[in-house]
């Protein structure tokens, strides 16, 4: 419940704080925006993207501590998400800067710039790559742990599933002066 209410906030703070920001690029796999039934470049697409690219740059400690703050002092935890939100937005303005003009001393350079150019963006590309990585890989066990406690409920409902039944069967057919 706590995860579900960071997140809620954070996208109920999304579209205030990407407003002045240019779109991020298309995804890059298609087929999965289409199984998902969503255009590929659709709003909704992207916002959850950013936000996904947002929570993967928090770290265990700020991600606990906003959960903390969520249950003690809702405003505090706002204000905590814009501040974390501001300095993201500004380290990716910055990252995007730094890689557009990457990209153009490598169309345009000296065989000597393109390759360092061409060094610096294979630098950058990794490090969000493995960042998204940790960040799938993150959310993948939060995912693996909720199945195992699922299945876990629902092995228990199918171990007591006659006392289950017979339970529901008396709530049912008890006389009504018997009933709340």
């Amino acid at each position: 419940m706590k995860k579900w209410s960071m997140i809620l906030a954070a996208a109920l703070l999304a579209p205030v704080v990407w407003a002045d920001q240019a779109p991020p690029p298309p995804p890059h796999d298609k087929q999965s925006t289409e199984k998902s039934g969503e255009r590929p470049n659709s709003p909704r697409r992207q916002q959850q993207m950013q936000m996904r690219d947002f929570f993967a740059t928090l770290s265990e400690q700020e991600r606990k501590e906003l959960r903390e703050l969520q249950d003690s002092d809702p405003e505090k935890a706002k204000k905590f998400l814009d501040e974390r939100l501001e300095k993201y937005n500004k380290m990716i303005r910055e990252r995007e800067k730094r890689l557009a003009d990457l990209v153009r001393t490598y169309q345009s350079g000296s065989k000597e710039e393109k390759d360092k150019a061409y060094a610096e963006i294979r630098k950058i590309t990794t490090e969000d790559f493995e960042r998204n990585l940790k960040e799938h890989k993150r959310q993948l066990e939060f995912l693996e742990k909720r199945l195992e406690r699922e299945r876990e409920k629902y092995d228990a409902r199918q171990k007591n599933a006659e006392a289950i039944i017979q339970a529901r069967i008396d709530e049912l057919t008890k006389p009504a002066e018997l009933r709340w």
